[in-house]
């Protein structure tokens, strides 16, 4: 299997053909990985005459690249899944974003993009985490990728967000499930594009349950069309092009979603809820747990 890995401060794809060193592989990238090299690696393994087939995993414009580059002979062997993209920034936008608290790259062990507070991965043992934001807190970077702010250019013109799919499996969240029961543990979205990916989830042992296609399309806009241009992408790019730190960029030209970010944190560092009165205690303002504040992911580091 070949897939995305952060190593050594890069975000690249590596083999992987033991089960144990699928945990490498785990969590979302909100960054444009490298695939220097991959085309070369897939195309020995696919002639490597021991393995039966070869499962390449990647955003759809990377699997449509391994497709041209395979000769037809070998894509019986070869198994595809693409996700379900919104667009990727480059790696420069991360290292921007990184800079403003004197992180480096190269310095970084493991990094996760959707961290809700998640516990340090066992193969992390003795890594520290550095916090950039606190727990309940989004961050700028992740806020930016989730408005489609930060993407390369070709991604605002995708030849691939449509409903029809270049893999045999497509994956990606599942917006708008009916599954309503399941929804606080997390639903994934697959589609088998091919019989070949028929046999992949079947032999895959998930837990599967049918779903409306055209609800889950309706809600998912990348198996529709490319994300939208935002006309303030231009004024955010060009802060950064001058040298412009990140977080002072989206507080130029998005300060709803700065200041939103600067309250938060300051009312989740305060000792008692201001909008809580507890009528047993005259009305005054007490000491409490903080409320529910909704779902803020958040980048997780460790060094």
């Amino acid at each position: 299997m070949f897939a995305c890995i952060f190593w050594q401060g890069r975000f690249v794809f590596e083999m992987a053909s033991k089960k144990e060193e699928l945990k490498w592989f785990q969590g979302s990238k909100y960054v444009k990985s490298d695939p220097m090299g991959l085309y070369q690696k897939i195309l020995e393994q696919i002639q490597n005459e021991k393995n039966k087939n070869v499962l390449v995993i990647g955003l759809p414009c990377q699997i449509a690249g391994v497709k041209r580059v395979i000769a037809e002979k070998y894509q019986k062997k070869l198994l595809t899944i693409d996700l379900i993209c919104h667009g990727t920034p480059a790696p420069a936008m991360l290292e921007n974003f990184l800079r403003q608290y004197s992180i480096r790259m190269e310095d970084v062990k493991d990094i996760r993009f959707r961290g809700k507070g998640n516990k340090k991965p066992d193969y992390l043992a003795g890594a520290e985490e550095i916090k950039i934001v606190p727990a309940g807190v989004g961050d700028c970077y992740t806020r930016l990728f989730m408005e489609g702010v930060t993407y390369t250019e070709n991604c605002y013109k995708c030849p691939y967000a449509k409903r029809e799919r270049v893999s045999d499996v497509t994956v990606g969240d599942s917006w708008g499930s009916q599954l309503k029961s399941e929804a606080g543990n997390g639903i994934s979205l697959i589609l088998c594009n091919t019989e070949q990916g028929i046999k992949m989830v079947e032999r895959a042992g998930l837990t599967l349950r049918e779903v409306d296609i055209e609800n889950a399309i309706a809600h998912n806009g990348q198996l529709n069309k490319p994300v939208e241009y935002s006309k303030k992408r231009d004024l955010f790019m060009a802060a950064i092009k001058k040298g412009m730190p990140f977080n002072r960029a989206v507080a130029r030209c998005f300060p709803k979603i700065y200041i939103k970010y600067a309250l938060k944190r300051i009312y989740i560092k305060m000792p008692f809820d201001p909008f809580h009165k507890n009528p047993k205690l005259g009305g005054e303002n007490h000491l409490v747990r903080h409320p529910n504040m909704g779902i803020s992911f958040q980048i997780q580091i460790w060094k």
